[in-house]
């Protein structure tokens, strides 16, 4: 009676584990399919040949032709190499990718001001070959057009009359745009528009928090290294369940030295999951070791001079990620006010971060190294009633460094990001 009892626990353990190890593969399958672009589509390649013949500074890929409809799990690789060729003060910059809608153009023949959109990427000046992933389906702009509401007909549109209604929302063109910056060298050697064809849930996920927290920019890793980790709470849960039943019949079955290994036995699937899961995260961190390698190689070739004598204190350049202070300065400023920043100097990297983040704020910089505060508030003053002669306002002055805060009456503190640095004023 005690092996009879004993085999039937045995089979059920295997049947459970089996049932198991398939449940685990259909979690795998599907987190493989949804959160790594695995199933994917080429729109369009531009390889190196092709973008030398453009002999342009920017990018411009034309559309029209393909009728291309955006998809949230759209993204775009650029394979770019930038070196320092002049040992200037430029470890990283940004590349702008824009794009426009065939309704930003059917609405800009009806009167109606044509709008670009942008998604902006961080690459490293380092002189090694990099392919940047950019997930420009997750941007807000990019499957929702900011035109009139309709494609017009074409005999209608040489009248500038619009009487149809949007079908779809084509997008017309993409323009890349490097910087251009004295001493450093950008090549791009290609570009592809991918797009995932089974359904991206991690783009989904950032797409929505991006939306529904003002959220700019979120690591491609970091999303699906979460889903993984609630898919393996989900798994555990399975686990328990199927095995509780088995393990209480085994309990009753069998004693001594046999029960525990059989109740040890029955964890085996666990010990394989938990292995799973730290050695996908595990993966995912690799990723940020190599980032941040490329990144301290592009700090080395800007500052070598200054790290060799070692003049540590000249290589700053803002406080730490000045990126998410850059996110905060748009989050204050209002929709329609362009920005005031001063500076000590023309520091190149803190100017094109903010320029490139910031858009499509115009942007003007005040140095103020060599000014007294009547003179800043001469400078700021000027640039305003400039700016109001060609119906733009430049009220807001963004201030990174607390000794910089000129002691003027007429600027009105409107927030700060930190007690020591990133102050925004207001002109009174």
């Amino acid at each position: 009676m005690f092996y009879k009892k004993y085999n039937l626990c045995k089979k059920i353990n295997k049947k459970y584990n089996l049932v198991f190890t398939l449940i685990c593969l259909a979690f795998l399958l599907f987190f493989i399919l949804t959160c790594i672009p695995a199933v994917i589509r080429t729109i369009i390649h531009y390889q190196q040949d092709e973008i030398e013949k453009t002999n342009e500074k920017n990018l411009n890929i034309p559309l029209e032709q393909v009728r291309f409809i955006p998809e949230i799990g759209d993204f775009i690789i650029i394979d770019i190499k930038a070196e320092n060729i002049a040992n200037v003060k430029y470890p990283s910059s940004s590349i702008a990718v824009k794009w426009e809608h065939a309704i930003d153009k059917a609405s800009n023949e009806t009167g109606i001001a044509e709008i670009k959109k942008q998604q902006t990427c961080r690459i490293v000046i380092d002189g090694i070959k990099h392919s940047y992933y950019i997930p420009i389906g997750e941007n807000l702009a990019w499957t929702q057009s900011s035109g009139h509401g309709g494609i017009t007909d074409s005999d209608n549109l040489n009248n500038n009359i619009v009487n149809s209604i949007v079908s779809d929302n084509v997008i017309s063109s993409i323009s890349i745009e490097p910087p251009e910056i004295e001493g450093i060298e950008i090549k791009i050697s290609g570009v592809r528009l991918v797009r995932r064809l089974i359904l991206p849930l991690d783009s989904y996920v950032n797409y929505w928090a991006k939306k529904l927290m003002n959220i700019e920019q979120i690591n491609r890793f970091m999303t699906p290294a979460y889903i993984f980790l609630v898919f393996s709470l989900i798994l555990f849960l399975i686990y328990i369940l199927l095995y509780r039943g088995a393990a209480a019949k085994e309990r009753n079955s069998i004693s001594g030295k046999n029960e525990t290994s059989k109740y040890r036995d029955a964890f085996v699937p666990t010990k394989i999951l938990i292995f799973i899961s730290t050695a996908i995260l595990l993966a995912f961190s690799f990723y940020f070791i190599a980032l941040n390698s490329f990144t301290i190689k592009s700090y080395v070739n800007s500052y070598r001079q200054y790290i060799l004598k070692g003049e540590v204190d000249k290589t700053y350049e803002g406080f730490y990620n000045f990126r998410r202070f850059i996110s905060w300065i748009g989050q204050k400023v209002p929709e329609g006010e362009n920005i005031i920043v001063l500076l000590r100097g023309e520091p190149v990297y803190i100017i094109s971060e903010i320029a490139y983040n910031l858009y499509p704020k115009d942007i003007k910089y005040v140095d103020v190294s060599t000014k007294n505060d009547q003179q800043i508030l001469s400078e700021i003053k000027e640039i305003n009633q400039a700016g109001k002669n060609n119906n733009l306002s430049y009220k807001y002055i963004v201030i990174i460094s607390k000794e910089d805060i000129p002691q003027i009456a007429d600027l009105e503190l409107i927030d700060k990001y930190k007690e020591n640095g990133g102050f925004l004023y207001r002109l009174r």
